[in-house]
Order: C-alpha cells, then sequence, then structure tokens
C-alpha cells in the first residue's frame, strides 16, 4: 500500500513507517522538522515531503502519489504545549485535520484514514477503567482539540462513506525518538544522571504503553480498513493501551530497581489542566482489533533504560 504518515518524523510515526517499510509498503511522510534524526535508519527508503499540514497542497500530495491510506498524527501533541499555545494547538490540530478530511472529500479516490488521538479527551473520567463510549469531557485544550478532531473525522466518514478509525493513545513511551521531557524519558534520564526527579503532584495513575505495542495497534486497523469493501461507510474507535495502571511513583521505584541505586524525588504543585486518573479498557480492541500490549511496564521499563543507557551513552 501507498501510506501517508502525517507527523512521520515524530516517535510514533517514525516507529510506525520503520515497520509498515519492512513489511512492503511505500511510505510518504509529511513533517514540518528539517531535523530528521528520527527517520535516519529509512530517510532513503520514504518520501519525505516537508510540510505544514495548515499550508500543504493535500489534495495534490493524495492525488499525484495515489494514497491508499493516511495515519494522521501531526499535531501539537503535549498537553502543556497546548496550554501554553492555545491558539497554535486548535488551528494545527482541529483546522489542520479539517484540511485534510475536505482534500479526502475532493479526492476520485478516497483514502481510508486513521486519527491518532489521545486519553485526555476523557478528561477526569467518574468511572475507572474507561470503555470508549464513556462521556469525553476535556479539562485541556489539547483534549478539547482532539476530541474535535475526532468528530470532524466521524463526520466526515459518515459523509463521505470513507472507512477511518480513531486510536485513543495513553503514554507511549520506549525509546530515544520519544520527547525526552515526557513523564517515562524524562524520569530515566534525571536517574542516569542522578539528578532529582521531579513528580508534579504524586497521586497520578496511568496506563503506559510500549512503542512497539502502539506501532502493532496501529498496523491492526490498517489491515481492518484495508479488508474492507470499498464505498462504504464505517467507523470505529479504540484504546491502544494495557488497561494496567501504574503510579508515577511504582514508575519511579521500577527504575531505581533496575538501576540499583536510590533515587530523589521532588514533589512540586500539580499542575491544574493535568488529568490525575486514567485507565482504559482495552477489550474492544482485544475483541475486534485483535490487539493485545504485549510488554508490560516491568519489562518495557529496563528496556527503555538500556537504550537510553546505550544511545546516550549516560
Amino acid at each position: 500500500m501507498k501510506i501517508l504518515i502525517t507527523g512521520g518524523a515524530g516517535f510514533i510515526g517514525s516507529n510506525l513507517a520503520e515497520k509498515l517499510i519492512k513489511r512492503h509498503n511505500e511510505i510518504y511522510i509529511l513533517d514540518w522538522v528539517s531535523e530528521l534524526k528520527n527517520l535516519k535508519n529509512i530517510v532513503d527508503r520514504v518520501h519525505f515531503i516537508k510540510g505544514d499540514i495548515r499550508k500543504v497542497n493535500f489534495r495534490r500530495i493524495l492525488k499525484d502519489n495515489e494514497i491508499n491510506g493516511v495515519v494522521h498524527l501531526a499535531a501539537v501533541s503535549r498537553v502543556v504545549w497546548g496550554e501554553k499555545d492555545p491558539e497554535k494547538c486548535i488551528d494545527i490540530n482541529v483546522n489542520g485535520t479539517k484540511r485534510l478530511l475536505e482534500a479526502i472529500s475532493k479526492n476520485d479516490k478516497k483514502p481510508w484514514i486513521i486519527f491518532g488521538s489521545s486519553r485526555e479527551v476523557y478528561g477526569e473520567p467518574r468511572k475507572l477503567p474507561v470503555k470508549e463510549d464513556y462521556p469525553k469531557i476535556p479539562i485541556n485544550v489539547y483534549g478539547r482539540s482532539k476530541l474535535i478532531g475526532e468528530q470532524l473525522v466521524k463526520r466526515y466518514a459518515k459523509m463521505l462513506n470513507l472507512h477511518a478509525i480513531v486510536l485513543r493513545f495513553s503514554n507511549v513511551y520506549g525509546n530515544e525518538k520519544d520527547i525526552l521531557d515526557r513523564v517515562i524519558p524524562r524520569f530515566i534520564i534525571a536517574a542516569l544522571k542522578n539528578e532529582k526527579i521531579e513528580i508534579h503532584g504524586g497521586n497520578q495513575i496511568f496506563d503506559f504503553t510500549y512503542i512497539n505495542d502502539t506501532v502493532n495497534g496501529i498496523i491492526k486497523a490498517i489491515e481492518l480498513l484495508s479488508d474492507i469493501q470499498q464505498n462504504t461507510y464505517f467507523y470505529e474507535d479504540f484504546h491502544l493501551l494495557p488497561g494496567e495502571p501504574s503510579t508515577l511513583q511504582n514508575i519511579v521505584k521500577m527504575i531505581s530497581d533496575h538501576l540499583q541505586k536510590d533515587l530523589i524525588i521532588k514533589y512540586t504543585p500539580p499542575r491544574n489542566y493535568d488529568v490525575k486518573k486514567f485507565y482504559g479498557d482495552p477489550s474492544k480492541a482485544e475483541d475486534i482489533l485483535g490487539f493485545k500490549s504485549k510488554v508490560k511496564l516491568k519489562k518495557g521499563i529496563p528496556m527503555t533504560i538500556e537504550r537510553f543507557k546505550e544511545v546516550f551513552n549516560l
């Protein structure tokens, strides 16, 4: 297949691209970055298109390259960034998504679309574990932008008889392609440097998903969409997560145990835009996609530590 990955030079996108190439797909990556370090192993085997999803000619990209499907990951991808610049977050995550969907609507050949969303759309859930049909009441700009994006995808899918899937990710981690200021990379790097580990709040409970599991879940979704009869409406949403909650303190303990040294934790006040507790029910993805998280935290954290030690020479 010819697959376009928007935001394909990012953490999830670059790992996905590597796996899809191994499966003999032709990969087109759209990203606005100039530094392609996450793509260094495959840069000569992908078609890289430098551009901003708010400005590029999506219709030409889809038509000229006869794209079969789009994995839409391009976004302002962190809660804290959305709070710092709400207008930019909405512009990219909502308007950029709408431009892509409008281009699909005008294309003779309608590619399937997978929309990368987030647990943040649920806000602070009243009941755990969260199922896909639970109320979505986001408490931050990023969560609201992702929820609007989901709604746009569903609306266009129904209007155009598209094949569409929304995938909600939860705290993906696992290698050096990640944003290093996110929770697990930040904890690990601080521990390796013998620095204090800073926790905002302290009572948080979340799902954490190893990157290989996330990538495999996306591929399961691609396989499902590829098997559906053309010109029919199909829309589903799934959690890609293990459904096994962990506290941040437990993450620190796993790091401490693996490194066999005591770590110093510095607690700071919680941020009012951060969700405190979330873990999801993965059973729908297991039943329909055949997806099941394989790498548990007790295995994933040590693997990530060893990877960081090797890559960053720590």
